[in-house]
């Protein structure tokens, strides 16, 4: 499959191999133009072009979300053309993106398509919010270039994560997905059984919940190596950790900069919270971080930075003094993330990690 709309973006069948060496790639073809039997995300792998489409699909919108609302080119700006390579590997539980070779990777998953109820198996990976997530990691690789260690990493997993919501929020306001279904969930469709005790991958609202996530900022984030139990003393949104020390994986130094933006775009209006302001909505929210990553973040943007880099995007887009840049500083001081250098500044607020119940549908 080609897309000539989309940057001469191209899918192709791996085959169950994994990338390099004598890798058998098919281009995706079919000449009644008759495509797939039903949707990947839902476990249906017997057709093999039914995860093609997915992925195809997912790097079009993907595509034309950038252009559309950033007036980005593809990932680098440059319209270099993406390839998406989906059955990568043998029942392989991830999805990622090559700058070097400018390619998406899909794995399977594990899921057996014939327990498709199973709460420990997931897949295809070829879902919008994972292929916008990993598309991200393009971006950031050529705009900020956020060092993938520490609070740098995690700032480059949370873009993923925000920008994620935003190419979902676009696709339900283009009729391509339907309003509001688990924005805020990365990794929320490739589940298909949602009673499943956790049937995501990161909650934005509540990172915490899946026992590995930072909810609130830390000066440990910014340590290589964190010591969880005296941590675990002294702020009770810290994960339990199962060993004394641990490094801090970046996708879990991710949880702050998620939550932050959660209650910029929805979570203040959504809990309504005595000296809070309302939040500014899902696009607003979105042009004002694609702002600050493409013009302010660079590779040792750290969480502190990106606090006054959200703020100046927010005073860019809006005046220094209106009501978003006074909504990023309220966010930002809910997860604790400081206004000096010495780490002073507000303390973690427990309140919106509690899903309280004047909290309306929010996700």
């Amino acid at each position: 499959m080609t897309d000539f709309k989309s940057g001469k973006a191209r899918t192709y069948d791996l085959f169950n191999s994994m990338p390099g060496g004598r890798a058998r790639a098919v281009l995706q073809e079919d000449p009644d133009d008759y495509w797939g039997t039903g949707s990947a995300a839902l476990g249906t792998i017997a057709d093999r072009q039914t995860a093609a489409v997915d992925a195809h699909f997912a790097a079009g919108l993907v595509y034309e979300y950038y252009l559309t609302v950033h007036g980005r080119r593809g990932f680098d700006g440059k319209d270099t053309p993406m390839k998406s390579f989906v059955h990568v590997g043998s029942k392989y539980n991830n999805a990622f993106f090559d700058v070097d070779t400018n390619a998406m990777y899909y794995g399977d998953g594990s899921r057996d398509p014939s327990n498709l109820a199973a709460c420990e198996k997931y897949g295809p990976l070829t879902t919008l919010d994972i292929a916008a997530h990993e598309i991200t990691h393009g971006v950031t690789d050529t705009s900020a270039r956020l060092t993938y260690t520490d609070s740098f990493g995690g700032l480059n997993e949370a873009t993923s994560d925000i920008m994620s919501v935003c190419v979902m929020d676009y696709a339900a306001s283009k009729g391509k997905r339907p309003a509001g279904a688990g924005a805020f969930l990365l990794g929320g469709d490739m589940w298909r059984n949602k009673t499943c005790p956790k049937p995501f991958v990161r909650d934005m609202k509540d990172p915490v919940a899946d026992k590995s996530s930072f909810s609130c900022w830390s000066p440990l984030l910014d340590q290589k190596l964190v010591n969880v139990a005296a941590e675990r003393l002294t702020n009770p949104l810290r994960p339990v950790g199962l060993f004394n020390y641990c490094e801090v994986d970046v996708h879990h130094s991710s949880g702050p900069a998620n939550r932050f933006f959660w209650l910029l775009s929805k979570g203040f209006s959504a809990c309504p919270s005595a000296g809070k302001p309302a939040s500014i909505g899902i696009p607003a929210a979105c042009k004002l971080w694609y702002r600050a990553l493409t013009v302010y973040f660079t590779p040792v943007t750290d969480y502190f930075e990106a606090r006054f880099a959200t703020a100046q995007a927010a005073a860019d887009l809006h005046g220094a003094d209106s009501p978003e840049v006074a909504a990023v500083h309220a966010a930002w001081d809910v997860v604790g993330v400081p206004t000096a250098t010495d780490g002073s500044g507000p303390q973690c607020d427990p309140t919106y990690a509690t899903k309280p119940s004047t909290c309306s549908a929010s996700r």
